[in-house]
């Protein structure tokens, strides 16, 4: 059976929330910072390039929500990281580092079951660097989400039912801007009905280049980010799908078909999954997300190396379903490149 994923819960102010994040996942946060420094450098040449970045999306942040930069200058006080500003980088990591074609990841929604799920497709040597984390907020808003040591939100739902999935689209030419898309993940999963969300991703700016769907109670709807705008779709679909290419905003977006072969073969294969069924429960979402034939269509993916993009070795981290009615997760971690990968073995974690 696969190593369970480490939970942790946390609770109180920014400053406390931040400073026990930082305290209880030193090591992971390190091994982050570690990684995406190179990713970073591989795109500004030198660290003062970066940090000059950082200090800009630092500037945002604090626009946005003053309270999540305290929370993540109280993140590197307590991981020991003597410049906050490469925890703001990391924060900022997609908008900062992301410059290749590396496989990625494949988001459902049943919208009438209230389900949502996705797998979380990136590089092999983060796969201890990832967490569950509870987050409990004055508000009286609980967040239950996977998340990257450091980074303060992703992938999740909260106790009101709401629930994000995200996807990085590949765009080129886009000049980051903006709150960046994990920031933003966090006011999304703390908000308390979809209309606020949509408020939350209007305030957040572009020069994002990113998707999310968005679900609670039965509704739902999808958001592309495509740099300098965003559009959304509201979902009235039984199923819908998305995985790493533009759907509905390809107007005036220029992207070289062949460096999308993945994203549309996945597509592809999950969209005709459903023309045949009716069948919108976890035991049909859980095999969806684990479709393992080989190829550009495989939705579970297998690590295999990734030339030019200084990621190393490539493949799904983790598999995630979210029963928003129950309000619990269901994460799987791995693929079957390890050995002790079993497609069946799926944890459960629920507020």
């Amino acid at each position: 059976m696969p190593e369970q994923v480490t939970k942790i819960t946390l609770s109180g102010s920014p400053e406390e929330i931040g400073f026990n994040h930082g305290r209880f996942l030193k090591e992971q946060i390190r091994r982050n910072v570690e990684f995406y420094k190179a990713l970073f450098l591989s795109n500004f040449g030198q660290e003062s390039g970066v940090l000059k970045s950082a200090l800009r999306f630092k500037e945002v942040i604090e626009d946005f929500n003053p309270d999540y930069s305290v929370e993540i200058e109280h993140i590197a006080l307590g991981a020991g990281i003597s410049e906050p500003l490469w925890l703001y980088a990391l924060n900022a990591r997609t908008e900062l580092a992301l410059e290749g074609h590396a496989q990625e990841c494949t988001a459902v929604v049943f919208r009438q079951a209230n389900l949502l799920g996705q797998t979380w497709d990136w590089a092999r040597s983060l796969l201890d660097n990832f967490v569950i984390m509870q987050l409990e907020l004055p508000s009286g808003v609980t967040i239950l989400q996977l998340t990257e040591a450091g980074i303060i939100g992703k992938i999740g739902f909260n106790n009101r039912g709401l629930g994000v999935t995200l996807n990085i689209l590949w765009i080129p030419g886009i000049r980051p801007a903006g709150v960046p898309v994990h920031v933003l993940l966090r006011a999304v999963l703390e908000s308390q009905i979809l209309d606020e969300t949509k408020e939350a991703i209007r305030r957040s700016g572009f020069g994002k280049a990113s998707n999310m769907i968005v679900a609670q109670g039965g509704s739902a709807f999808d958001v592309e980010f495509s740099g300098a705008g965003s559009i959304f779709h509201e979902i009235e679909e039984p199923v819908y799908v998305h995985t790493n290419h533009l759907i509905h905003s390809r107007a005036g977006v220029q992207v070289e078909s062949t460096s999308l072969a993945s994203s549309i073969a996945r597509y592809t294969a999950v969209e005709r999954a459903f023309e045949k069924t009716r069948d919108f429960s976890r035991q049909k979402m859980a095999e969806i997300l684990s479709k393992c034939p080989g190829g550009e269509g495989s939705v579970l993916v297998c690590y295999k190396p990734d030339a030019g993009s200084g990621l190393g070795y490539v493949g799904t981290l983790a598999t995630i379903m979210m029963d928003l009615s129950r309000k619990s997760m269901l994460v799987r971690k791995g693929n079957p490149s390890l050995d002790s990968f079993s497609s069946r073995d799926f944890e459960e974690y629920s507020i």
